[in-house]
C-alpha cells in the first residue's frame, strides 16, 4: 500500500491508467474495511489520490470520504465533551505505571 501511495504522489501520475485502476480495485478498495488503522488510513489516502486523477472515481467513492469525515467529527465531539474521563485515565496511568 505504501508503494502505491508513493507512486500516486509522483508528479507524473495525473491520469487514471488501467494499471492504476486495477491496483485500486484489487489492493486499495479491499483494504478500506481492514481492522488495522494504519492499513485503513493508507487505503483512504490511496483512494483519495486515485480520486484526484479521475472525477468518475471521485463521484463513486464520495460516500466513503463523507463517512470518514463524520466519524472524525463524532470522535472529536465525544473527546471534547468527555475530557474529564481522559484526565482520570491519565492520572491513573501516571500514578500506577510511573
Amino acid at each position: 500500500m505504501t508503494i502505491f501511495v508513493e507512486l500516486m504522489t509522483c508528479d507524473d501520475m495525473t491520469v487514471m491508467t488501467d494499471t492504476v485502476r486495477s491496483y485500486m480495485d484489487e489492493l486499495v478498495i479491499p483494504a478500506i474495511p481492514d481492522e488495522c488503522p494504519a492499513v485503513r488510513n493508507q487505503a483512504i489516502q490511496a483512494l483519495g489520490l486515485c480520486c484526484l486523477c479521475n472525477q468518475e472515481v471521485a463521484h463513486r467513492f464520495l460516500p466513503i470520504f463523507i463517512q470518514v469525515l463524520l466519524s472524525l467529527y463524532f470522535i472529536c465531539s465525544y473527546l471534547h465533551t468527555h475530557t474529564h474521563i481522559y484526565i482520570y485515565i491519565y492520572i491513573y496511568i501516571y500514578i500506577y505505571i510511573y
